[in-house]
């Protein structure tokens, strides 16, 4: 005849242990939530230009800003490869992967900006009234700068 007699659990070792799992799970599932939120953020986020500003969309960092805090005497096309001190240099608070920036970035000029980028050749520029300036990549650059002078005015 055999028995067999277990070992005393050791008191806190599977709880530590089962603490860890859970909070490594939780920290791997947010990183991974938040990359494919971005990864969907890069090609659905929207500008809408109305009367009474320009709504953000699609993206966490989106946001309403009024006309009256846009500077629009100053809003223009740029390509970044060719005005490099308004390229973003260093996130201070957003997504920043291989061909989409999005956030709160220090320019190279050391301006605060708001970005929304995936194409460094076509971003709109807008400085506000508000101490940041605000770069999209937009399909129809020219045409969003004319319809935000125009609707906004």
């Amino acid at each position: 005849m055999t028995e067999t007699f277990r070992m005393i659990p050791a008191v806190g070792v599977s709880a530590w242990f089962g603490g860890l799992f859970v909070f490594v799970g939780v920290m791997v599932f947010t990183a991974l939530f938040f990359l494919g939120y971005s990864f969907y953020s890069s090609g659905h986020t929207t500008f809408t230009v109305g009367s009474e500003g320009l709504r953000i969309s699609g993206d966490a960092f989106g946001r309403f800003i009024p006309k009256e805090k846009m500077n629009l005497s100053q809003a223009r096309v740029v390509q970044l490869n060719c005005e490099p001190s308004l390229a973003p240099r260093r996130r201070t608070m957003g997504t920043a992967m291989p061909g989409y920036a999005a956030g709160w970035f220090k320019l190279c000029n050391g301006e605060k900006s708001l970005v929304f980028v995936t194409d460094r050749n076509r971003v709109v520029y807008i400085p506000t009234l508000s101490g940041y300036s605000v770069m999209m990549s937009v399909i129809e650059p020219d045409r969003f700068v004319e319809t935000l002078k125009r609707v906004c005015a």
